[in-house]
């Protein structure tokens, strides 16, 4: 499927493209892809045909795209993660910041991107970072742009995480208020990842979120239900650093008390 993209004929490319997407869709679906197989088949495939579907049809598959690869984000395939990842971005770069309903898919993405960002495979944080790339400008916001390009100009990886996570999170709380409770629940969700990186990641991506809050801010975060789930990291059994970096983000949100 993915070859279809390299046809020499872009007439005959277009003609099968739906088709073509259609069936690398359906790979995703396969119940009997163990190992995730035929879904790194479908995502490498669709990466390909990505640069080949004209816009309408492109824009009449979109949602589908978005909602199937959501969930290989967080695949045991470290390769999976990285190629849905750069999917993403290619899709960011094809469709631009004027579409509401990939606009919503990005606010909804992006607490991902920016936790995989420091994932333990290292083709996963550069494809993290070509993503963040590629989706800066759709933002609209300066300050993020700035960070995205100081640290991670074509693509690479930031000298440091931390520091990074903390000043594009802050950005992020502070530009978009009205998202930033959905933003918080989803780090919550992350609390329960079993990849203790992902989860320590995830708590100090809620305590850089929410401490630049203002105080008509911090009045609509969901407190009992992401602080309480932040609290159970203080005793996470697997590892110190979920521990630590609980006990940070704790220590970020004494406004909050």
């Amino acid at each position: 499927m993915g070859e279809l993209s390299e046809s020499a004929s872009p007439s005959v490319a277009e003609r099968f493209a739906s088709m073509a997407v259609e069936a690398a869709m359906g790979g995703l679906d396969d119940l009997g892809d163990k190992n995730d197989t035929v879904a790194m088949e479908s995502i490498v495939a669709l990466n390909k045909l990505v640069s080949r579907t004209n816009d309408a049809q492109l824009h009449s598959i979109l949602r589908q795209v978005l909602l199937k690869i959501r969930p290989c984000f967080e695949k045991e395939s470290a390769a999976l993660r990285a190629a849905s990842f750069t999917l993403f971005g290619e899709l960011a770069a094809r469709i631009g910041g004027d579409n509401d309903e990939f606009m919503s898919h990005l606010h909804a993405n992006i607490v991902a991107v920016l936790l995989h960002l420091n994932d333990e495979s290292e083709d996963v944080r550069k494809a993290c970072s070509t993503t963040l790339n590629q989706v800066h400008p759709l933002f609209g916001v300066g300050t993020f742009s700035s960070v995205v390009e100081r640290e991670m100009k074509d693509g690479r990886v930031p000298a440091t995480y931390t520091a990074v996570q903390r000043d594009l999170a802050s950005v992020l709380a502070l530009s978009f208020p009205d998202r930033v409770n959905q933003y918080a629940l989803t780090c919550s969700n992350y609390f329960k990842s079993s990849n203790a990186r992902i989860r320590a990641n995830a708590a100090l991506l809620t305590g850089h979120m929410l401490g630049v809050l203002t105080p008509q801010l911090r009045a609509i975060i969901s407190k009992d239900l992401v602080f309480s789930s932040l609290v159970l990291l203080l005793k996470d059994p697997e590892d110190v650093s979920v521990r630590i970096a609980a006990a940070k983000a704790v220590g970020s949100l004494h406004d909050f008390s």
